[in-house]
């Protein structure tokens, strides 16, 4: 793992210790013609900007958030010019068939270890994002749907929930950095 090790994956996920890990579980996975169109897709809208980076990575998961149970796809991506201190860019989209939709781009910026929680608002599923929070670390953090947009938890919630690992029955989607590059010479 980059940057966390297995103590911190450890700490994060709670009891559960995980094998390191970008890829998400099976049933999460992207088909290969999928991943393939959604590579292209997301190289030329995060590689031609300005400040794109050589060393870009990305994962994606098949996630089914919505009330409509509709197949979306859930994508982090990893570079200097999309990441800053508080984590990276974490976004969903719809698979058109040709190419793809963001249906949230809302999200606050995120660290690993994401998951999908069992919990629902507005209909939509819960996830839960690493959030750094200076010298106490990452620890999990709750985004909740609210018309159009995941939004963070609100303060007294983040007090609360510091110290806590993941809820029983969250699915691990990503718990490393992106693992599949995306700007360089490895795209092909």
């Amino acid at each position: 793992m980059r940057r966390w090790g297995w103590v911190g994956a450890a700490a994060l996920a709670g009891a559960l210790l995980l094998p390191a890990s970008a890829q998400p579980p099976e049933g999460y996975k992207l088909a290969p013609r999928v991943e393939a169109r959604l590579k292209a897709f997301l190289a030329k809208k995060y590689c031609e900007e300005e400040f794109a980076d050589s060393g870009s990575s990305y994962s994606a998961a098949q996630v089914r958030l919505g009330p409509d149970n509709k197949p979306l796809v859930l994508v982090y991506v990893l570079s200097r010019g999309w990441c800053g201190s508080g984590g990276c860019h974490l976004s969903l989209y719809e698979d058109t068939g040709q190419s793809f939709r963001q249906v949230v781009d809302g999200f606050t910026v995120s660290k690993p270890v994401i998951a999908l929680l069992q919990t629902r608002t507005n209909g939509w599923r819960d996830l839960s994002i690493g959030v750094h929070e200076g010298a106490d670390g990452v620890f999990p953090g709750r985004l909740s749907y609210s018309g159009g947009s995941y939004n963070s938890m609100d303060e007294k919630e983040y007090e609360a929930n510091k110290h806590k690992g993941l809820p029983s029955g969250a699915v691990i989607l990503f718990d490393d950095y992106g693992d599949k590059p995306l700007c360089g010479s490895a795209v092909s």
